[in-house]
This record gives C-alpha cells, sequence and structure tokens, in this order.
C-alpha cells in the first residue's frame, strides 16, 4: 500500500479538528481568553490536542484581523530564536502571539518573552504544566475520543483493528502515538 493511501496518515490526521470536552466550546473558551485580558495556556500532556487548538484559534485571530505570530519549540529549545527578537519587539494590540510548547523556555527567555510582548493583544501559549499563565482549558482525551477520530478517518476498520481503548491506554492518552500506531497497523493490512 502505498502511504498516501493510508487512511491514517499524519497528514491526514493533523487535519482532524479539535474535539472539545463536553460543556465547553470554542466560544466560551475565546471569552475566558478574553476575561483574562487575552493572556492565556492551553495546559496538558504529549497528544492531548493544544497545538492543534492553539492553530484553529490562531485561524480565528487571523479571521478577527490580529496578525499572528506563530512560535513552535521542540524539547530542548530553552530560548526564543534570535530571529525573532524584531518582531516580538514590534507587536501591537493587533498582534496575537501564539507560542507552542511555552514550557521548553528557561525562567530567563519566558521573562523576556513576557517582557517583549507586553503590548501584544493576545498571548496564547501551549505547555505541558500550568503556572506560565492562567489556564483557559486543561486539554485532555479518552477512548471515546480516539474512537471518535478512528471513526472520520477509517471507519472501514476490520473487526481485527486495535480497539480505541487498547490504543489509548497502552500510549498513556497520548492520541498522537496512537494514531501513529494505527498508521503501521493499516499498513500491515
Amino acid at each position: 500500500m502505498r502511504a498516501r493511501d493510508n487512511p491514517l496518515a499524519a497528514g491526514r490526521f493533523d487535519r482532524v479538528r479539535y474535539r472539545f470536552p463536553d460543556g465547553h466550546s470554542m466560544e466560551e473558551l475565546l471569552a475566558r481568553l478574553r476575561a483574562r485580558k487575552m493572556r492565556g495556556a492551553l495546559v496538558g500532556g504529549e497528544g492531548r490536542g493544544k497545538s492543534t487548538l492553539l492553530g484553529e484559534i490562531g485561524d480565528l485571530l487571523i479571521d478577527e484581523g490580529y496578525s499572528v505570530l506563530r512560535i513552535t519549540l521542540h524539547l530542548g529549545e530553552s530560548r526564543l530564536p534570535r530571529k525573532l527578537a524584531g518582531k516580538l519587539a514590534t507587536a501591537d494590540g493587533r498582534t496575537a502571539v501564539l507560542v507552542d510548547g511555552a514550557e521548553q523556555l528557561s525562567l530567563s527567555s519566558w521573562l523576556r518573552l513576557r517582557v517583549s510582548v507586553r503590548n501584544a493583544g493576545v498571548l496564547l501559549i501551549t505547555s505541558h504544566r500550568e503556572g506560565l499563565l492562567p489556564t483557559i482549558l486543561h486539554c485532555g482525551t479518552s477512548p471515546e475520543l480516539l474512537e471518535g477520530i478512528l471513526d472520520e478517518l477509517a471507519p472501514d476498520r476490520p473487526a481485527d483493528f486495535p480497539s480505541a481503548e487498547h490504543l489509548w491506554r497502552k500510549h498513556r492518552g497520548d492520541l498522537r502515538q496512537a494514531l501513529f500506531e494505527t498508521y503501521d497497523a493499516w499498513a500491515r493490512l
């Protein structure tokens, strides 16, 4: 099977929209962000949908007329790239700064970022831990959530395909890793 024919290819599950837990919605989330003067954090472990949700919020902010500056930090990146200093310094009330992986930053880099974007209209981050900014949503997962995503991507899975419950438990709720495994399982069919 060619990789592009696999319904569980990463390029396909990257397009799955964030699914809010019961009682939450995008409108409610944005209201909480506004109540916190457009400063907030999406918090949760790896593979919980934080980056997906951050991207969707960024798209909405663009629609609202914000200039969006997206910063993605990877494991071990404790400082912001120097090339961002000028962009951050010119952030104004119509600039939204979105930082994915803010927990990677050292304390001094985090403090420099906060000072640099003090005039920005929005500062929204993802983090694996609470405390950097007020938490506006704690992102979590469930076997039912994984089942829904699998139903969307590959509704005709064979009966012997790994169950969402098994995958969710095996990967401790990390949906990204669970979905990577489903790609391999589908390729073996």
